[in-house]
């Protein structure tokens, strides 16, 4: 099991035309596979804002933002209700500055940041927006450093109301949150011209494949079946508070809201937006952002930094 990611276990192509339905995930397991189908997906996820109901309610914040002055407003209101509207965790640093980058400038131009256009003025652009966030008091300055969950914590104690993380964070705090925690979700908004919008947005699965090596490819593909599609889809969804294969399936009510946001994408991005396929990249974002949070740096102290990167592997 694991992400969809090219991979080399046996080619199921000629097990799938008979038993399963072309969808968007399967051509996306196709197309990561090199063309051909190396591994069933399942318990599917998006990566979007997930929020605290209950704060945004008593912060007044009767509908969701759909652009960044909205959101910051947002932010403010729940300022002023003594919570800390975000926060982020190591793990997701990189995450967080590839996705915010995407909204500034979009997604080739992020992509090309990443494999190693580090002097972009994409980079100072990004820095400025969670600089905004940062000055305004909008990050928890705990986030500086946070190792993971120390974040998603802070989210089921309710000291904050937002985290940008994917649609499993219910499930991974389901034991910390208080009864009746009431979730939701929206997609990130556009924050600059030429940066991409609600439409855009990291969606994947977890997957399973067989082995080329295997004397029994049949009933190994028969045992896959059974346990991405109907009853135990829908029980796997429901157990795990996690996003349903068919297209007809009940999704959890923690996920309501990440529904409309998967049924209104239309332009799939990458991880991350390749921010982690590089781990020199990687580490000057967690270095570097965890200083601008804990207010050591500032937006152009990020760019000069991260425009110092040395490409690596």
């Amino acid at each position: 099991m694991g992400r969809l990611s090219a991979g080399h276990p046996g080619d199921v192509r000629r097990f799938r035309a008979e038993r399963r339905p072309e969808c968007t995930l399967i051509n996306l397991a196709k197309e990561l596979g090199g063309g051909t189908l190396k591994s069933v997906p399942y318990q599917p996820s998006t990566f979007v804002i997930m929020y605290n109901k209950d704060l945004f309610e008593a912060a007044g914040i009767t509908a969701v933002p759909t652009t960044w002055d909205e959101f910051l407003a947002a932010c403010e209101a729940l300022k002023q209700q003594g919570v800390y509207a975000l926060t982020i965790d190591d793990a997701y640093m990189a995450a967080f500055f590839g996705y915010m980058m995407d909204r500034v400038a979009g997604f080739e131009t992020t992509k090309a940041v990443a494999g190693g256009d580090f002097t972009n003025e994409a980079v100072l652009k990004t820095a400025e927006a969670i600089q905004t966030l940062v000055d305004n008091g909008y990050i928890d300055p705990r986030a500086a450093g946070n190792v993971y969950p120390q974040g998603q914590s802070n989210i089921a104690d309710e000291s904050v109301a937002m985290y940008l993380n994917g649609t499993w964070l219910p499930n991974e705090i389901r034991n910390q949150t208080k009864e009746g925690f009431r979730w939701g979700s929206f997609a990130l908004p556009n924050i600059a011209e030429g940066g991409d919008g609600a439409e855009s947005n990291n969606y994947g699965a977890q997957c399973f494949a067989i082995n080329k090596d295997t004397k029994y490819p049949n009933a190994a593909f028969a045992l896959v079946q059974w346990l991405t599609s109907g009853e135990w889809d829908q029980k796997l969804a429901d157990e795990t508070m996690g996003v349903p294969m068919a297209n007809d399936a009940a999704w959890p009510e923690a996920l309501t809201d990440a529904k409309a946001v998967i049924d209104n994408t239309t332009q799939r991005l990458s991880w991350a937006v390749d921010m982690e396929n590089d781990a020199n990249v990687n580490a000057a974002i967690k270095t570097n952002l965890a200083l601008m949070i804990s207010g050591q740096l500032d937006a152009q102290g990020f760019a000069d930094a991260f425009g110092k990167t040395q490409k690596g592997a």
